[in-house]
This record gives structure tokens, sequence and C-alpha cells, in this order.
């Protein structure tokens, strides 16, 4: 700048005072608009220097950042490792249980199985046990007793074995044949013809049916109940 001063004042004549003042105003605007742009330059330098060194710290925190991102993935691929063999056996292990299941399953239905029929079992031979009770039981000398002591007969035997229906019923026909021959008995001394004839009609008039359909449904009922008890100890066993 001095020298551009200076150069200004040999090239102007001495008088020429206007003049170099308005060179010198000149030059001074010069100097003043280059000191603004430095001032401008070295602003915009720290503003460069600033943000540069913002930047630099954003990479150290972006590269940190990647490292921890890193880690935590490394972190997690060990754990999806892990947990794949985790889940590998947790596999192998639900598959031996649904077998393991599977074999429960199939000894729960033949204990039921066996469970039903035990019931079965029990059913049968207490309804055969209530059976033998009537058995041993003396019939009445009524007719009205017996009567009643044949109906009771008739339902044990039916619930032990529907079979002996029939034969029950045979014995209840013939109640009363019996008890008309047994009210006719004469009151005379068993030697007299009377005595003897009365006897005789005990066949004729169906009265022996009675005892003998006794006899006959007593002989079945005992041999229901030995079959039942025979396949009792079967199943049992």
């Amino acid at each position: 700048i001095g020298f551009l001063v200076r150069g200004a004042f040999q090239e102007s004549p001495a008088g020429d005072v206007t003049g170099l003042e308005t060179q010198v105003g000149e030059l001074q605007s010069q100097l003043d608009g280059l000191q603004s742009q430095l001032d401008s330059v070295e602003k915009d330098s720290e503003t460069l220097k600033n943000a540069l060194d913002a930047a630099n710290l954003s990479g150290s925190e972006l590269r940190t950042q990647l490292a921890d991102a890193r880690a935590m993935a490394s972190e997690a691929q060990t754990a999806l490792s892990q947990t794949a063999s985790d889940l590998a056996i947790g596999l192998e292990t639900i598959g031996g249980l649904q077998v393991r299941n599977g074999e429960l399953m199939t000894r729960m239905e033949t204990l039921q199985g066996r469970v039903s029929g035990l019931d079965g079992v029990s059913e049968a031979a207490e309804s055969h046990r209530l059976l033998l009770v009537e058995l041993r039981r003396d019939p009445p000398d009524t007719r009205e007793e017996t009567f009643a002591f044949w109906s009771t007969m008739k339902d044990a035997a039916v619930k032990a074995n529907p079979a002996l229906s029939s034969p029950v019923d045979r014995v209840i026909l013939k109640i009363d044949n019996f008890f008309d021959w047994a009210e006719r008995s004469p009151n005379v001394e068993p030697t007299s013809n009377e005595y003897v004839q009365w006897l005789e009609e005990r066949l004729t008039s169906g009265a022996s049916g009675y005892q003998d359909s006794a006899d006959a449904f007593f002989k079945e009922a005992l041999l229901s109940s030995i079959t039942q008890l025979e396949a009792i100890v079967d199943r049992l066993n």
C-alpha cells in the first residue's frame, strides 16, 4: 500500500494536492476492502476449522459406535448360535418326550381297558354273589311267601345271567299246582289208601313239576355261577 501511495505522489504534479488526496482515499477504500476480505477469510477459515474438528469428533464417535455395533453383533451371533444349539437339543428332547408320551398313552389305554374289564368283572362277581345268597335261602311254606321268594330270586338270577329267566319262570308257573295239591293233603294215617292216592296225585296234578323245576333251576344257577367265577379268575390272571 505504501508503495502505491509513493508511486501516486511521484506521478502527480506537485501542485495537484487534490488529486493525491483522492487517490489516497481510493487506496484507503481498497485497503479497507482487502482488510474486510481478509477478516472474512479468517472467519471462514475458523468456521472450517471448527467444522473439521467437529467432523473429526463425529468420525471418532462413529468409529466408536461402529466398534460397539460390531461387538454387539458378535455377541448376538454367539447368542444366536447358542440358541440354535439349545433349540436343536430341545427339539431332540421334545422328540424323545413325544415318543415316551406315545408309549405312556398306549400303556394308559391298555390299563384303562384292564380297568374297564375289572369293572365288568366286579359287577359280574357281585351279581353272582347276590344270586348265591338267594340260592342259600330256604323256600317259605306259604303260597304268598313262595311267590315273593321266587320273584326276588328271578331278579337276582336275571341280573347275574339273563339266560336264567326262563328256568325260574318255569318254577313260578308250578307254584299254584304245588300249593293246590298240598292244601288237599288228607288228615289221615300215612298208610291209608286216601293218603296214598293223594301222593299219587302229586304226579298227575303237576305238583311234582314245582320241585323238579326248582331243582333244575338250582343246578343251572350254580353252573352259571361256577362258570362266571372261572371266567373271572382267568381274566384276573
